[in-house]
């Protein structure tokens, strides 16, 4: 995994568990985690198209759950 990709996941869980503790929102928690989200989603649309399958995107309610 790319050092910035780590990065991205790290805050992301971060958020999560904030918001699980109910330090931040709903809303500040979507927004810490979506380049997360976004990056994910990238490579699962790379992968799909690679190996001809279908997309199965994240998303922030599973995310979040």
């Amino acid at each position: 995994m790319k050092p910035e990709v780590r990065k991205l996941m790290i805050s992301a869980k971060e958020a999560r568990g904030l918001l699980r503790a109910g330090k931040i929102s709903h809303a500040e928690a979507k927004k810490l985690c979506q380049p997360y989200i976004d990056v994910v989603n990238e490579g699962a649309k790379r992968i799909s198209k690679e190996y001809g399958g279908k997309v199965k995107k994240v998303h922030m309610a599973s995310f979040l759950r």
